[in-house]
């Protein structure tokens, strides 16, 4: 496994989720959709608090999406600061389908209580192409923001979204140290 300037310390999936938190949505009525049961680590229980309009059942929702997505693709990691920085990516990701229009990237880059600036510089510090990988992030949440929040309805939406994924190819594989 190449280490591309750090040494490894490789944690096995199962020590990973040693103590993972389990959140119950239990609002007292017997629907069993409401009552289901999120899975996410203790590190990310105060993510999102702060977003206006924000269920804590959605909230949970998302958080849970963003972690179970990641540990499938990532099932270990090298770093565990650098993973939680995808899980936040992963989370942004996942609100801006969700409620594109709800942020402008262009204008700030605090998204949901998160700096993006920040996340993608500690993800991705020190690694090769890391300011391309910064762009194509911003460009993935520029026109998934577009796309979802039905602001515009442009051209360039409907060439560009085909390429969305290749942003998440490259970063899974710079985390992997591929």
């Amino acid at each position: 496994m190449a280490t591309n300037g750090f040494t490894p310390s490789i944690e096995p999936l199962t020590n990973l989720l040693a103590n993972p938190q389990s959140h119950h949505n239990n609002n007292n009525d017997n629907n069993d959709k409401n009552n289901d049961t999120w899975l996410f680590h203790k590190d990310f229980d105060n993510d999102l608090l702060d977003v206006p309009g924000l269920s804590p059942q959605v909230r949970e929702e998302i958080l849970n999406t963003a972690w179970e997505y990641s540990r499938s693709i990532i099932p270990q990691y090298t770093n565990w600061t650098r993973f939680c920085c995808w899980v936040r990516c992963m989370v942004i990701g996942i609100f801006v389908e969700y409620k594109g229009e709800s942020i402008d990237i262009l204008e700030s880059n605090m998204v949901y209580g998160y700096n993006v600036d920040e996340i993608l510089d500690t993800m991705l510090r020190d690694r090769p192409g890391a300011e391309d990988m910064k762009v194509e992030y911003r460009a993935f949440l520029l026109m998934t923001a577009e796309k979802s929040s039905h602001r515009c309805v442009c051209v360039c939406v409907s060439i560009f979204t085909p390429f969305i994924p290749f942003f998440l190819v490259v970063c899974s594989l710079e985390i992997l140290g591929v």
